[in-house]
């Protein structure tokens, strides 16, 4: 698994000076646009393509740099919406693995993310690729030294994990709960909830908890906290093993990068004990064939 993350976020990019905009995908490639907002401290800001195609006039009245992300460069309302940048007079710099594609083909730049062929599971691969050169175009550089810290189940991680198994059997429902770069981590993760189980799973920011969404938390509901230090939820937590609520959590302080690469990784391994547990042959939404193939041609070219 290392040398696997170590080729997919070792991308090149070519010499681009960016000034900061909008940032847009779908699925995963929206929680790749979500994470360059946060990596970038906030100077691009990740929005749904369908918001570029109706406000493409007045947003290319704006300075901005507009990035779109899409993995196979497939996906209709990205490319619908790079097209309609494009005939406003903007240019776009899409982040893709095929550079041919629709995408690629329509974009001004291409930033090639590297091509994985799915070596790890649920498209974790694919993900981090993109990932990666978000980072890349923010500055950030990435320390592939710390990767087998973070690939490595820390102590405090495993102990969490562990009580985690207890409760798995009572639990429909998935809350993650981060601040910064965990909210890109949490909703990337709450995807593979929804496709390998199909399980409900939604994403907050602490402070938003607090103020209304913990009032609707019920005994069968799982929060994942993706935090830097266990303090900072200590009297949560209290509350809610008072309230009979399972909880766990994903720790790290590294840098911000190797941060958000650690809550998508251990959230993965929680969501792979929930797996392991339902026994399951293959992701749920395999066995949703119906729906599968009436979506597809509604997402991709």
């Amino acid at each position: 698994m290392y040398d696997i993350v170590c080729k997919v976020i070792s991308t090149e990019l070519p010499k681009i000076k960016l000034r900061g905009g909008l940032a847009f995908g779908a699925g995963d490639s929206y929680a790749s646009a979500l994470t360059l907002q946060y990596l970038s401290n906030l100077k691009f800001y990740a929005v749904d393509p369908l918001y570029i195609i109706k406000k493409c006039r007045e947003l290319c009245k704006c300075e901005n740099d507009y990035i779109a992300f899409s993995y196979k460069g497939k996906t209709k309302n990205v490319v619908r919406a790079v097209k309609e940048l494009k005939k406003h007079g903007c240019k776009v710099i899409a982040v893709t693995s095929e550079p041919a594609s629709p995408l690629g083909r329509s974009a001004n730049i291409v930033v090639k993310a590297a091509k994985t062929y799915e070596a790890l599971p649920v498209g974790i691969s694919s993900f981090i690729a993109m990932a990666a050169v978000a980072a890349r175009m923010t500055g950030l550089s990435i320390d592939t030294y710390k990767l087998k810290d973070i690939l490595n189940i820390s102590r405090e991680n495993e102990v969490a994990i562990k009580n985690l198994r207890r409760s798995l059997n009572n639990v429909s429902e998935i809350i993650i709960v981060s601040n910064g770069v965990g909210i890109a981590s949490g909703y990337y993760t709450c995807l593979k909830f929804h496709e390998a189980l199909c399980m409900p799973c939604r994403v907050y920011p602490y402070e938003e908890l607090l103020h209304a969404v913990l009032f609707s938390v019920r005994k069968n509901s799982l929060m994942i906290f993706f935090i830097e230090d266990i303090n900072e939820v200590r009297d949560l937590s209290n509350l809610l093993t008072n309230e009979g609520i399972p909880y766990t959590y994903v720790v790290s302080k590294n840098d911000e990068f190797s941060k958000f690469l650690t809550y998508v990784i251990k959230g993965l391994r929680i969501l792979h004990e929930f797996v392991e547990a339902s026994r399951l042959d293959e992701p749920c939404f395999m066995e949703r064939r119906k729906i599968l193939e009436a979506i597809t041609p509604m997402i991709y070219y």
